[in-house]
């Protein structure tokens, strides 16, 4: 049996890409950036203005010229050739290119226009007082977004501004669900009183979804060596294999010898950590991976969270997810040594956690009434310690 921390690191090292593809913007939310993205022109590309107003010179200004003859109207998207001279300015629209000769806007509010000329009220300027400067944002050829970046919303924004019509994106692995036991049953079939509906997957599957990851199969097997051995070579082709239930040492956990069968290599099987200790974890010669765990719900999403998730990301090359570290509103006693994994509320207020009871790993509920888990590393915490906590 090895530490967490060992396990993490087995785990990262098996960590590869998928490969890569290039798919039109559109379809961007959701992925992860495969290239960094450089800026095709400085940004702003020209002066802006950042207001509806009037440009002028400052030096006008500072000499005590308070009226001004306007010889032009800028809107955005229009540029003039007409140059400024002592006592002129532009009238200018927001986002419109601010001419070199005038380095300075007042805005619209501050002023008062007769016939052609506009004057204003005493005010402090100051030299590209609200002019978004030329290259300001960023220049030509900076890495706006680097290799690995998830894109929401912002980040396509960022794409479309410098014309990525086309992105290269990290491929998305092609993922395996095989749920086991005799006991368990799929969702429409109907139960007897000792017989339990398969939901594993189902957990599985919404945080896949995260990733934008769409399962490629998914099966039910009883517990019986030959159908596990048989159902895990079907699945050997993808790039994960995720085993939910008969990876303990009971009777009828035969998981472990079927991933042997099967021609799966073992690189760690249990882990100090609590729900969630069997978990299995190897690859086969085309290194196709394999997260074998125990079927209990709350184990499975525990190790979706502390091993699976940082698998995913570490090939999408994605940074790693770091925990907030918030003081716990009671104490903990840790009654293993393991690291123990606590169900916990967030207060956002007050930037603390508080446990929540559960009634042990196979409780159904265990995790929909808490906003994340807190990790007790090998000891007890007292109330008021500050603790790692990772949100859901």
């Amino acid at each position: 049996m090895i530490s967490v921390n060992e396990a993490t690191k087995k785990i990262l090292e098996c960590a590869h890409s998928f490969g890569t593809e290039n798919i039109p913007l559109s379809q961007c939310a959701g992925r992860v950036l495969a290239e960094d993205i450089i800026a095709d022109r400085d940004y702003p590309p020209f002066n802006r203005a950042t207001m509806d107003g009037f440009a002028l010179r400052i030096e006008d200004w500072k000499s005590g010229k308070r009226q001004f003859k306007i010889v032009a109207k800028i809107l955005a998207g229009e540029s003039t050739q007409i140059v400024l001279k002592e006592n002129e300015c532009y009238q200018i629209m927001t986002g419109a290119s601010v001419p070199l000769s005038a380095n300075v806007i007042i805005k619209i509010e501050l002023s008062t226009i007769e016939d052609k000329e506009v004057s204003f009220q005493e005010i402090n300027l100051f030299e590209f007082q609200n002019i978004a400067q030329k290259g300001e944002d960023s220049v030509k050829g900076t890495i706006l977004m680097q290799e690995g970046v998830f894109c929401y919303g912002p980040e396509m924004g960022v794409l479309a501004a410098v014309g990525c019509e086309k992105v290269k994106v990290a491929k998305k692995p092609s993922i395996v669900l095989i749920s086991t036991g005799t006991e368990v049953k799929k969702i429409d079939q109907t139960l007897n009183d000792v017989q339990i509906r398969e939901s594993n997957s189902y957990s599985l599957e919404g945080f896949l979804n995260k990733y934008q990851i769409k399962v490629a199969d998914k099966f039910l097997v009883p517990d019986v060596v030959d159908f596990l051995k048989e159902t895990i070579k079907i699945a050997a082709g993808h790039d994960i294999i995720i085993i939910t239930g008969g990876v303990s040492a009971g009777d009828a956990d035969f998981v472990p010898q079927a991933l042997d069968l099967a021609g799966f290599t073992k690189i760690f099987h249990k882990v100090e950590i609590k729900p969630g200790k069997p978990i299995w974890f190897g690859k086969n010669a085309k290194n196709c991976i394999v997260f074998a765990l125990p079927g209990n719900p709350h184990s499975v999403q525990v190790a979706w969270k502390i091993f699976i998730e940082p698998y995913i990301r570490a090939c999408f090359k994605m940074p790693l997810q770091e925990p907030e570290f918030l003081s716990i509103t009671e104490s903990c006693v840790n009654k293993t040594g393991y690291t123990e994994i606590i169900s916990c509320v967030k207060n956002k207020i007050i930037g603390k956690i508080t446990p929540i009871k559960i009634k042990g790993s196979g409780d159904i509920t265990a995790s929909i009434y808490a906003d994340g888990i807190a990790i007790l590393q090998n000891k007890d915490a007292n109330e008021g310690e500050s603790i790692p906590f990772f949100t859901w």
